[in-house]
């Protein structure tokens, strides 16, 4: 069973196209890559599956329905999850009142006790770290943290961001902690869609979609941003322009393997 599909998806920034002509799709227990040079939209993507930003054009399904027009808070409501690039957590807080925010789903709610379990199971460093406040946390540790509070709202659909080249043997280990996962027994197993490096790529996953750099529109809007600005605007003009010609600006489209 699909429980993600994603067809002829394109996504722009104003005038700059960021995802052009996506699909593929995530089936029930899979855990499934998302590969891309800096600048082929692998967190643009991970991000309009959550509904912001907008999509151009295409669609999203999510177990059999279209998630395309939905605001984020609905498509969360619905078993859509993400540990961010960032982590994005809330540095004033403890580690146990970070995770019981990620029960938002009335489904989460209740079994919090259970979730919760099962986080400090998963990671026990986050259970002897439980009332310490998440901003004093290691970088590693703050990684956990966002992991498992998006595992605290039970979704059916886990999207992650690990871009991170260093400490392969992690990756290794993480890997079968994700496929132990994405099998658990239940009516609807996890699936997990994962924005990753090729350097994690045999470690981690069962299948790879691999995204083509949109380097032509992106590169010509960059080139000439840079040309027509000043100052700071040069320097990320330029920075973003280099990196797409010398990342992977192959025109493979999105192919599966």
């Amino acid at each position: 069973m699909d429980v993600l599909e994603v067809r002829d998806l394109s996504v722009s920034y104003r005038t700059i196209r960021a995802v052009s002509g996506v699909s593929f799709s995530v089936r029930r227990g899979e855990v499934v890559a998302l590969l891309g040079a800096n600048g082929a939209g692998k967190s643009t993507l991970l991000m309009t599956i959550c509904g912001n930003p907008r999509a151009a054009q295409g669609r999203i399904d999510f177990l059999g329905e279209d998630i395309t027009p939905l605001p984020t808070h609905e498509i969360v409501r619905r078993g859509v999850a993400q540990a961010p690039e960032g982590r994005r957590l809330f540095p004033k807080l403890t580690v146990t009142e970070n995770l019981m925010l990620g029960a938002f789903r009335p489904t989460a709610r209740s079994a919090i006790a259970r979730n919760l379990d099962f986080c400090f199971e998963t990671f026990p460093r986050l259970k002897e770290r439980a009332k310490q406040l998440a901003g004093s946390m290691s970088g590693g540790e703050q990684q956990m943290l966002a992991l498992a509070r998006a595992l605290m709202s039970a979704p059916r659909l886990l999207l992650l961001v690990l871009f991170a080249a260093a400490a392969l043997p992690l990756f290794a280990l993480l890997g079968l902690w994700l496929s132990a996962l994405a099998g658990r027994a239940g009516p609807l197993a996890l699936a997990v869609l994962a924005a990753a490096t090729a350097a994690a790529a045999p470690f981690l996953f069962e299948r790879m979609a691999v995204l083509p750099v949109y380097a032509v529109a992106a590169s010509i809007a960059l080139l000439a941003a840079y040309r027509a600005g000043t100052g700071a605007a040069n320097a990320t003009a330029c920075a973003v322009f280099g990196t797409l010609v010398h990342g992977w600006t192959t025109s493979t489209v999105c192919a599966l393997f």
